[in-house]
């Protein structure tokens, strides 16, 4: 009996499977970037009378709803597409995770987080005339506290990615995942093409402000992933602060001049 090849990634090398990995990584911060300024944005449309209270009884109120729904239902699409099933060709936090879940790859991120600290930077050592010998044990001592925290950034890695999936894994079956999915699937965007579905179902259903708490979630693995898969970090309250001033910017300056009814 032939034997059955195995489904993706189990089909590939831990290499490949590491590369893929940290691209995917990368292209999620720029997806959440993205995401962040919606959320933003609706912190102040939806969130606050800003807006609403210059809107007075009048045939604009049904536009000016719409508007709200429409940019509302724009943040969960985005975010839950950051959650949808794995697959090689999506840009997902859980394709991310199958991808890093497994002991060879993960070997191979703490290796190249290894290399990238293991050797010292060029430096220009002074020891005051005290002669090579110095120089020497200088050099050997730059050399190892180097090496020493090239030990320490592999360990991070293993476990900064071990936790990513661990995490990864709560969010996916919680009851607020699946609610949103379902009110995604079912109400908004109902003609995408999905797999089967699964047996899991929520009891919940979903609440204005649950996206607050999934994006955090979100962001606190994508940063584990991406520190991990491509030895860098991001500053995410900056990005938050420079996309809540912006907001700001735009819709505290925004004016309706609307006669009512």
């Amino acid at each position: 009996m032939a034997r059955q090849p195995l489904p993706w990634p189990n089909n590939l090398p831990a290499n490949e499977r590491l590369s893929t990995a940290s691209a995917k990584a990368n292209h999620l911060i720029d997806l959440v970037i993205a995401l962040d300024q919606v959320h933003q944005t609706n912190q102040l449309v939806l969130y606050t009378n800003v807006l609403s209270d210059q809107i007075p009884r009048s045939h604009a109120g049904h536009a000016f709803r719409q508007f709200q729904y429409s940019f509302y239902q724009f943040e969960l699409i985005r975010l839950a597409s950051l959650w949808d099933a794995a697959g090689r060709d999506r840009f997902s936090l859980p394709t991310v995770s199958v991808l890093i879940d497994g002991d060879a790859v993960i070997a191979a991120a703490s290796d190249a987080a290894r290399a990238r600290y293991a050797f010292p930077y060029p430096v220009h050592i002074d020891a005051g005339g005290a002669g090579p010998e110095a120089v020497r044990d200088i050099e050997r001592m730059l050399r190892q506290e180097r090496l020493q925290i090239a030990e320490d950034r592999a360990d991070a890695c293993s476990v900064n990615l071990r936790r990513a999936v661990e995490l990864c894994h709560q969010v996916m079956v919680s009851a607020e995942l699946i609610a949103l999915r379902e009110l995604r699937n079912n109400a908004i965007a109902h003609n995408l093409h999905l797999p089967p579905p699964n047996d899991l179902t929520s009891p919940e259903v979903w609440y204005y402000g649950g996206e607050a708490d999934l994006l955090h979630n979100t962001i606190t693995i994508i940063d584990l992933m991406h520190g991990a898969l491509n030895g860098s970090s991001f500053d995410w309250d900056d990005m938050q602060t420079q996309h809540k001033r912006n907001a700001q910017d735009l819709w505290l300056n925004c004016a309706f001049d609307i006669p009512g009814r």
